[in-house]
């Protein structure tokens, strides 16, 4: 479990790809996780209100955690950015996320199995959403997923 940022060359890669998430003025964190032989950026984000994510805290008013919707298969080791020194979070959410790494990878790989099966199903109107806002639609080719 790693925390990263993804790299510049990323960014100007996938411009075009608008379910990536990016910011002007500084890049997402991302943990770093590995899941069927990939590892996988998954961006921590300040408010997520859907179900598709681990949130980093057992506060019910809490929204912070990682979005799945949003995870980025590292297929190539540009796709993150190489930095000198070690990126840091709050201690609380770091020991948050370490005891709860099982429970943050078990909630990941419901996902990827999720998102295969909308894949595989894309005339159901029921995957209609998961298609439409994953970042993952822009590697199913790459993904193997068809």
């Amino acid at each position: 479990m790693d925390i990263k940022f993804l790299s510049e060359k990323f960014y100007a890669e996938f411009q075009d790809c608008k379910e990536i998430l990016k910011k002007e003025d500084r890049p997402y964190l991302v943990l770093v996780i590995e899941c069927d032989g990939i590892d996988y950026a998954i961006p921590f984000r300040t408010n997520i209100n859907h179900n598709l994510s681990f949130i980093c805290s057992e506060d019910p008013e809490y929204r912070g955690g990682l979005d799945y919707t949003k995870a980025i298969p590292i297929l190539e080791d540009y796709y993150i950015k190489q930095l000198d020194k070690e990126i840091k979070i709050k201690q609380n959410e770091f020991n948050y996320l370490k005891s709860k790494e099982e429970k943050l990878k078990k909630g990941f790989k419901k996902y990827l199995k999720e998102f295969r099966k909308a894949t595989l199903n894309s005339d159901q109107k029921r995957y209609e959403k998961i298609l439409k806002y994953s970042s993952l639609q822009y590697f199913k080719d790459r993904l193997q997923i068809k």
